[in-house]
């Protein structure tokens, strides 16, 4: 099999954004939030509980040189990169949600007694499941399992130690919440155990060195004992230590668990695998992983954009099966099937990252399903900013409904599930919201995320016709049709309230109901409000303008013009390709959202574009000469013929797609969608 990993590059993301100059339209598209992908260069598999990598304290992964950045100028913590340690289980491309791990820093120095004060970093090296950092005369580096994360760190002195922080949280600003208490003990020379509450979360932690010399554990003061523990929450330290006394390669392990430490123990017990045998294996995983797409092109430019963006579309959400930490969760002793949580911004990976993955990964989307349908029996709710926190409200006004559009998704995806439970479960889920919609048209509504309520009807609706059952069909659709309270000439209300954006950008939301008000007010009237969004016209008039994907909403913005003009669809879509994504750290337009913006160029150069929760997608102007996407039933070939950007035709399986759109069922089960293309306006 080709090596796919050989064309990704971790790095990309990770710093301020640095994009080709914009040309064309793209030049007048207006940036105003996130300067940086927010992305982190560290160890993990596809969907990985585990990743690690060096944590400068930075915005909001722990890697880089950031402060918080919402918006521009990007705000800097630091001139360069700093070496405070190597943390685990980052958060990835996500903006300031509040929680954002990188637990048990772990740190390697000369001498008996841990150092924690920043160092140089000399370099770094990474690619898919490894990553290496350099401070002074110690080389560090990391891999990871489904099990454990091992790290290998090289002395050239003797002497040395390496000292886990297990008290450590957060990053470099000290937060309220990001406090933590629990216990640590020696074990033996070559074991640490930790049994630790973070964010009122209980986490086990084992830690093995094979090659130690001693063990001891610190308190904040720096009493060195067996055991030590924080009775109250805190910031202070509680620290784990390996000594050493010769030079060499010391390999450390980590394993860990929200269930308790019998499962914690087991795991580390159950990983004998070798640091070079546990990297080739992550290789290998992710290589799987990234090979369920396949591209023709003669560009290396664009085998490293394509794949490095793809990659990033694979971390999050993570997979702790096996862990329990909700209360209730793992009632009577029952493990639960599937823990899938990091659906850290819901409000972005509905609409690209999770439809990709439904699409190409089954037995993920299975599991995605099983969490859902778990998370509501406990907490009355369906997952909807989910980390590893009690706190189960992060960011609550953050949309509404959105987990009713992936279960849309995972249906017309035919994701092995009990939908029959999951619609009652939505269809309960749903009611609470019934009085927002049919009072949506008084006063200042949430108009945003009565859109997102109102699709979620719509799709039950749907759901329920298939279901046999009319009288829910018709009572979700009256349902679904109240979205009209929210707009007023043509676009939604000015004077409402949006999580995100204003009311422009969600006045071109590609959902269902949009082909009614096209209808009713006209394509030419919304060709002229789209020019003035996209700046094609008053290009110096940045008020209500495009983001340029630099916005949560805008990643599907563009997908509106299919219904009122092809060429400006694939225009834009084209110009977001060429200026908006390429290679290197600033290569992402702004934070990543947990994989939605980079989900989202999937998408587009594929020349598909998913309508979240509907049996839809658009197709638009795809950018390789051929792609093979590898689909559970079969293999969609995707070939452009002719050039140019402009879709002149598109067939499937010989049939020509009159209105340039093919069902989600209809692709799931393969075949060849062929797009014949223009150089001029067609």
């Amino acid at each position: 099999m080709k090596d796919y990993t050989t064309h990704v590059n971790v790095f990309q993301g990770n710093g301020a954004t640095k994009l080709p100059e914009p040309k064309g339209i793209a030049a007048a598209w207006y940036f105003i939030k996130a300067v940086t992908g927010n992305t982190h260069p560290g160890a993990q598999l596809p969907f990985g509980k585990y990743s690690c990598c060096l944590h400068t304290k930075g915005y909001p992964t722990g890697y880089g040189i950031n402060r918080v950045s919402c918006e521009p100028p990007c705000q800097y913590l630091h001139d360069e990169l700093k070496f405070f340690g190597m943390a685990h289980f980052h958060q990835s491309g996500t903006g300031t949600i509040g929680v954002y791990y990188n637990y048990a820093l772990t740190s390697p120095a000369y001498g008996k007694t841990p150092f924690w004060a920043e160092r140089k970093v000399l370099g770094e090296k990474a690619e898919p499941g490894y990553y290496s950092v350099k401070t002074e005369d110690i080389l560090c580096e990391t891999t990871v399992s489904d099990k454990a994360v091992l790290h290998r760190y090289t002395f050239d002195r003797p002497d040395s130690n390496i000292s886990i922080d297990f008290g450590h949280d957060g990053l470099y600003q000290p937060d309220p919440k990001e406090v933590t208490k629990g216990k640590v003990k020696a074990v033996s020379k070559n074991e640490i155990r930790a049994e630790m509450i973070i964010r009122n979360v209980k986490w086990y932690f084992v830690v093995k060195c094979e090659d130690a010399d001693g063990s001891c554990v610190y308190d904040k003061e720096g009493n060195c004992g067996e055991v030590m523990e924080k009775t109250e929450f805190s910031h202070d330290p509680i620290i784990g230590t390996f000594t050493f006394k010769d030079a060499g390669v010391k390999i450390l392990k980590l394993s860990a668990s929200n269930k308790n430490m019998d499962r914690a123990v087991k795991l580390s017990e159950n990983e004998t695998s070798s640091f070079d045998e546990m990297k080739e294996n992550a290789s290998a995983e992710w290589n799987k992983y990234l090979s369920k797409i396949e591209i023709k092109t003669d560009s290396k430019e664009d085998e490293e954009i394509f794949y490095s963006n793809l990659y990033h579309s694979l971390v999050k959400p993570a997979d702790f099966t096996g862990d329990c930490f909700l209360e209730g969760y793992d009632e009577e002793g029952k493990e639960p099937n599937a823990n899938i949580l990091d659906f850290s911004t819901m409000w972005d990976i509905y609409k690209t990252q999770l439809p990709l993955v439904l699409t190409l990964y089954p037995e993920m989307g299975k599991k995605i399903m099983e969490s859902f349908s778990r998370f509501y029996e406990v907490t009355g709710d369906f997952p909807h900013c989910y980390m590893v926190s009690s706190d189960l409200t992060t960011c609550k006004d953050q949309a509404c409904l959105l987990a009713e559009h992936v279960i849309g998704d995972a249906y017309y995806r035919s994701i092995d599930a009990d939908y029959k439970k999951l619609f009652e479960l939505a269809s309960e889920d749903c009611k609470k919201y019934e009085n927002e919609v049919r009072n949506c048209h008084i006063g200042i509504p949430r108009a945003a995320a009565v859109v997102d309520m109102t699709g979620a009807f719509r799709i039950l609706s749907n759901m329920a016709t298939d279901f046999g059952l009319p009288e829910k069909a018709k009572e979700y659709l009256e349902l679904a049709n109240m979205y009209k309270g929210v707009y007023e000439n043509g676009l939604i209300k000015a004077n409402a309230s949006y999580y995100e954006g204003s009311h422009f950008n969600y006045s071109f939301r590609p959902t269902p109901e949009c082909k009614e008000r096209i209808e009713e007010y006209g394509k030419e009237f919304y060709k002229d409000m789209l020019e003035k969004f996209f700046g094609y016209t008053n290009p110096d008039d940045v008020s209500n303008r495009f983001e340029g994907y630099n916005n949560e909403s805008d990643m599907e913005a563009p997908a509106f013009c299919h219904y009122v003009d092809r060429n400006m669809y694939c225009e834009v879509i084209t110009a977001g390709v060429e200026y908006m994504f390429t290679t290197g750290s600033g290569g992402i337009p702004g934070n990543n959202d947990s994989g939605g913006l980079s989900s989202c160029y999937i998408w587009n150069v594929l020349g598909l574009f998913p309508v979240s929760g509907f049996n839809t997608m658009i197709c638009g102007t795809p950018r390789f000469e051929e792609a093979t996407m590898h689909l559970p039933k079969a293999d969609l070939v995707i070939k452009r013929k002719g050039k140019g950007i402009y879709t002149k035709k598109v067939t499937f399986n010989g049939k020509a797609l009159e209105d340039f759109e093919i069902s989600v069922t209809d692709m799931m089960n393969g075949g060849e969608l062929i797009f014949e293309m223009s150089e001029e306006r067609v």
